[in-house]
């Protein structure tokens, strides 16, 4: 009985030996270091609230606004593609003239009746404080002055939409 003991522990041994040497190739120790880092999107449209307040056949009201890639000293590390929407409610005969002062939209005019109007083409350069200027003027045609228009109220929303611009390559 002693015998198949020891027969039995030498084989264990020689089980465990092997099952080492054997498993020990395919052990691997790695060791490194990496940093990670993530870009700062900043894009803030200022001033977005207007009151069209006392707005008469044949008036018209200027709101300005801007479109800024900051906050502050921190600046957005990616570049971004933004639009700007007008909409309105419908209610009133409104004309719109969007114009931009500045790198954005220098000599651009948008004229449209009430209803919805959009203007594509905002960039907004990554890891430089960029302001881009806009004037929107909303005019109610004077021949547009029927009696029926006199209690109608128009709400007006400016909208900017922002997105990381796709890389060009």
């Amino acid at each position: 009985m002693k015998v198949k003991i020891r027969w039995l522990l030498f084989l264990v041994l020689i089980v465990a030996l092997a099952s080492t040497v054997t498993l020990s190739r395919y052990m691997t120790s790695v060791s490194g270091t990496g940093t990670a880092s993530i870009s700062t999107v900043d894009m803030k449209a200022t001033s977005l609230n207007f009151s069209s307040g006392e707005l008469k056949p044949g008036g018209s009201k200027t709101f300005s606004f801007d479109v800024v890639n900051f906050t502050g000293t921190n600046v957005s590390d990616v570049t971004q593609d933004y639009t700007v929407t007008v909409t309105t409610s419908g209610n009133l005969p409104l004309h719109f003239d969007l114009s931009g002062a500045g790198a954005a939209g220098d000599g651009y005019a948008l004229l449209k009746d009430a209803g919805s109007s959009t203007w594509s083409g905002g960039l907004l350069p990554h890891t430089a404080a960029t302001t881009h200027s806009y004037t929107l003027t909303v005019t109610w045609p004077q021949e547009n002055n029927a009696a029926a228009l006199a209690d109608e109220i128009d709400l007006i929303t400016v909208t900017v939409r922002a997105e990381q611009a796709t890389p060009a390559g």
